[in-house]
This record gives structure tokens, sequence and C-alpha cells, in this order.
């Protein structure tokens, strides 16, 4: 299976219309930096 980080990108934050979905997605993204690499 594969997880929901990966489909937390650029795009997607960019898209994200609400403040607090953004920051959502940023903070999501940021704790899985370490996990990045590996997709």
């Amino acid at each position: 299976a594969i997880s929901p980080v990966v489909l937390v990108n650029d795009e997607v934050i960019k898209r994200a219309r609400p403040e607090q979905v953004r920051e959502m997605l940023v903070q999501m993204r940021s704790s899985t930096e370490s996990v990045e690499e590996v997709f």
C-alpha cells in the first residue's frame, strides 16, 4: 500500500486554499521529510 505521505507535495500544498489545510499539509510534510527520500 502506498502511504498518503506521497500525496503531500508542493503541488498539493499550492492547491490547498484554506490556510488551516495548508498548515496541516506543511506540518505533515516537515514531519515526514526523512521518509520522503524513500519515495
